[in-house]
């Protein structure tokens, strides 16, 4: 699951998001005001909700990396990461009112993650029935609906929606998918177990 929350699609999705609204008026008068008030939502937000991985406050600089909207820094981590998508999701049905295309799209991509989550993470060990179908479609939607935000913003010169490696790779996981819910594959031992043949390769090498 780290192909999204470190540096991946759900990087992408969240940080654009957040992008777009500090340009929205309804937030402040200016980008600071913009992030003082998403930063109020949260602290609301959160304890209104069982939450247990948080973000801290956030900063202009959390949300681009290289000039493209995406959500990053030392303190955004996999885990607040991923339950900060429930978060930005309701923040933003708050921010994008307007009946505009984009509006809606970013609203729809936002909650279809978050269904996304839901479904991998309210599932058992396998994806039984129709739920291995439902999981394309909803992949698949975000998918299309990132392309379709991405090409709004380049027709506007806007660096906004990049489509990273591992927004591709979001795509075949369905796949994967059919044989066994993908919550249940991502194990943390291994990062420090191979951190530490990393190291003995190293050493050895000298």
């Amino acid at each position: 699951m780290h192909m999204g929350e470190c540096g991946g699609f759900t990087n992408v999705i969240l940080g654009n998001a957040l992008c777009m609204a500090m340009d929205r008026v309804n937030l402040g008068a200016s980008k600071d005001e913009r992030l003082a008030e998403f930063n109020r939502y949260r602290d609301m937000w959160y304890n209104s909700h069982d939450t247990t991985h948080r973000w801290p406050k956030l900063t202009l600089g959390n949300l681009r990396t290289q000039k493209w909207g995406e959500l990053s820094g030392p303190a955004i981590k996999a885990a607040n990461t991923r339950c900060g998508v429930h978060l930005v999701r309701d923040c933003c049905k708050e921010v994008f009112k307007t009946p505009d295309e984009v509006d809606t799209y970013v609203v729809a991509v936002l909650s279809e993650l978050s269904d996304w989550y839901d479904f991998l993470y309210e599932g058992g060990v396998f994806l039984e029935g129709s739920a291995p179908e439902r999981f394309r479609e909803l992949t698949i939607s975000i998918g299309v609906r990132v392309l379709r935000l991405q090409e709004w913003w380049r027709i506007n010169s806007k660096l906004h929606w990049s489509v990273k490696p591992k927004m591709h790779k979001m795509q075949h996981l369905p796949i994967y998918a059919e044989l066994l819910n993908l919550r249940y594959l991502h194990v943390y031992m291994e990062e420090g177990h191979m951190g530490t043949i990393a190291r003995i390769y190293q050493a050895a090498m000298r």
